[in-house]
C-alpha cells in the first residue's frame, strides 16, 4: 500500500528546501523504493489487462493497483520537486540562516574567561540569562546578529573581551 510523504511541506517550483545530508539520503532511498513499487504495479496492471479473466472494465484488483500506481507517481513527483529545490545544510541545521531576534543560537566561547563553554540562547526583546534568553541589544547578541553558522563574533564587557563561534541556529 502506498504511503503519503512524511513531510507535509508544500513545495512549489522556485522554492528552496533546506535539508540535511541525512534527509537527502532518506528522500533518495524513498525515491528508489517508489520507482520499484511503480514498476511492480505497472507490470501487475499490464498482466491483469492481458489476462482473459480480467478483461472486464471494472476489475477491482486492477482498479486498486491503478490507484496505487497513481499514488506512487504523485509521491515520486513530490520527491523529485523537493530534491530539485534542495539546498543541503549542515546537520546542525544552520544552512544560510542568519542570527536575528527570535533565533535560538548555540555558541562556543573561544576566547575570554568562559573559553570552552557551549551555551544556547534565544534572542528576544528582554533578558533572562538563567532561562536561556538574551536581549537583542545585549553585547553578545549584537556581536552575533546577522552572522551565520561557523561565523565568530567578539564583544567586550567590563574590559574583558569574549569571542564566540556560532555552532547552530534555529
Amino acid at each position: 500500500m502506498p504511503t503519503r510523504p512524511t513531510n507535509p511541506q508544500v513545495v512549489r517550483r522556485g522554492d528552496v528546501v533546506r535539508i540535511t545530508a541525512v534527509q537527502l539520503k532518506i528522500f533518495e532511498d524513498r525515491r528508489e523504493a517508489l520507482e520499484k513499487q511503480l514498476e511492480d504495479a505497472q507490470a501487475e496492471i499490464t498482466e491483469l489487462v492481458g489476462s482473459s479473466v480480467n478483461r472486464r472494465e471494472h476489475d477491482p484488483t486492477r482498479a486498486r493497483r491503478e490507484v496505487d500506481r497513481d499514488q506512487y507517481k504523485g509521491e515520486l513527483a513530490y520527491i523529485e520537486l523537493t530534491l530539485a529545490a534542495a539546498e543541503i545544510i549542515p546537520e546542525g541545521g544552520c544552512g544560510s540562516m542568519e542570527v536575528t531576534v527570535g533565533s535560538k543560537v548555540t555558541v562556543e566561547f573561544i576566547e575570554g574567561p568562559s573559553t570552552g563553554e557551549v551555551s544556547t540562547y534565544t534572542i528576544t526583546t528582554d533578558s533572562d540569562v538563567k532561562a536561556g534568553y538574551i536581549s537583542g541589544v545585549s553585547p553578545l547578541a549584537q556581536a552575533i546578529m546577522g552572522k551565520t553558522c561557523e561565523d565568530e563574533g567578539e564583544y567586550t564587557v567590563k574590559d574583558i573581551t569574549y569571542r564566540v563561534k556560532i555552532l547552530n541556529i534555529k
